[in-house]
């Protein structure tokens, strides 16, 4: 004979135990005892929320990356500035005034390809296979500074000089924001500059034969490929003491005073972004591989990837509390950096490839902030925080579905 399972939960007032009544009868054992009764109210409630936590929360909280409004598409760089992102395509470049959930095209025509932004100043420069443009009105008209410029596929500054890195005209530099180039190419052996980064006085190029450094503003250049096994550079990053270059051969690692290369990761990695002074992230160029993360400074890697539609991300770029990453065939997508107060120490707590300035590091928000932004980032799903009666490790939180 089937035992009989029955359970009654009579709930006059959670909050007083000896109003709460629990029978259980199994076969023809019946258990009472108020200790039984609490116990077995408080699994109760615990497998509750774990089921209400699951069904609301479980999605989101898994997704590393939500698409924005610019869901195809191919896209060479993405790059924020004050309240504007940008994303440069093979047809053209589009401007969100709204982080990502609008764009418009921008006034540079579509028959160009924009391959690299950066800020000078005040001023903007795009990189494009119709010249150099320049905006003076944080993107929203665009005009050439020299048509007759190879395509600008990075830049750097260091003090009032801005360097630009070309396909197949080595570097040049301007110190009147654009209106005159000079090419300081002495050393290099290579002029496909893909690649350049600044740190203190210290510019390095990344070219089809390696790392080269300069010390005197460009002047001269000095090969620096020790334990380069690819000479094929496509990005840089600089964390701390050390300095970052992705290849067509994997992501090295070395000590940016003493400069000695060791493989830290495979791939063909293009796109870099530092975020909260403590991590990093490299993204998968031509064949794949997505979005890798390092929380120990490189010596350790994981794969950063859900969420997106495409593995195949070119660049990275931080802009306020978010990171973005332009994808080929799939747009552009966001990630919340999650920096805590512990995190933003450094005076730049963002990186993007070609960029090395600030990114508007915003102080570290408290916690109550923090699950104001969980309550808007579900807003689809119409999933809100709304009072405190859960207790979890000091923080209390509830959550409801309307």
């Amino acid at each position: 004979m089937k035992k009989i399972f029955k359970v009654w939960n009579i709930f006059s007032n959670l909050r007083t135990p000896k109003n709460i009544f629990t029978r259980i009868i199994s076969g023809t054992s019946f258990f009472t005892g108020a200790k039984e009764r609490i116990q077995t109210m408080a699994n109760l409630r615990s497998l509750t929320l774990l089921i209400i936590f699951t069904v609301l929360f479980g999605s989101t909280a898994h997704a590393q990356w939500v698409p924005t409004g610019l869901a195809n598409g191919t896209v060479n760089i993405v790059f924020g500035n004050g309240g504007n992102l940008f994303a440069g395509l093979i047809n053209g470049a589009l401007i969100s005034t709204d982080n990502g959930s609008n764009w418009n095209y921008t006034s540079i025509s579509a028959t160009f390809s924009v391959w690299s932004f950066a800020v000078n100043g005040t001023d903007l420069f795009a990189g494009t296979t119709g010249g150099l443009f320049r905006s003076t009105d944080n993107g929203l008209t665009w005009n050439t500074v020299n048509s007759g410029m190879p395509l600008v596929q990075s830049f750097a500054v260091i003090g009032t000089t801005f360097f630009a890195g070309t396909e197949g005209g080595g570097v040049y530099f301007t110190t009147d924001n654009g209106t005159n180039w000079t090419q300081v190419n002495t050393g290099l052996t290579n002029l496909q500059v893909r690649a350049l980064i600044a740190s203190g006085t210290k510019l390095f190029a990344g070219t089809l034969d390696g790392v080269f450094l300069s010390t005197d503003n460009g002047s001269n250049w000095t090969q620096l490929n020790t334990g380069l096994s690819n000479l094929d550079v496509r990005g840089f990053a600089v964390l701390g003491t050390n300095i970052f270059t992705g290849t067509n051969g994997g992501i090295f690692r070395s000590n940016i005073n003493t400069i000695n290369w060791t493989n830290v990761a495979g791939g063909l990695v293009r796109g870099f972004a530092v975020t909260c002074g403590t991590d990093i992230y490299a993204g998968g160029w031509y064949n794949g591989g997505g979005v890798i993360h390092s929380t120990d400074n490189g010596t350790n890697w994981t794969s950063f990837n859900t969420g997106l539609t495409t593995t195949t991300v070119p660049t990275l770029a931080v802009k306020g509390s978010d990171l973005f990453a332009g994808t080929w065939n799939g747009g552009v997508f966001r990630s919340p950096t999650n920096c805590t107060s512990s995190d933003t120490t450094a005076s730049i707590c963002g990186m993007k490839f070609n960029d090395l300035n600030g990114n508007g590091c915003k102080t570290p928000e408290n916690l109550d902030s923090r699950i104001g932004k969980l309550a808007s980032k579900t807003a689809s799903s119409q999933i809100h925080i709304q009072s405190l009666p859960i207790q979890m490790d000091n923080i209390v939180l509830t959550a409801s579905r309307q």
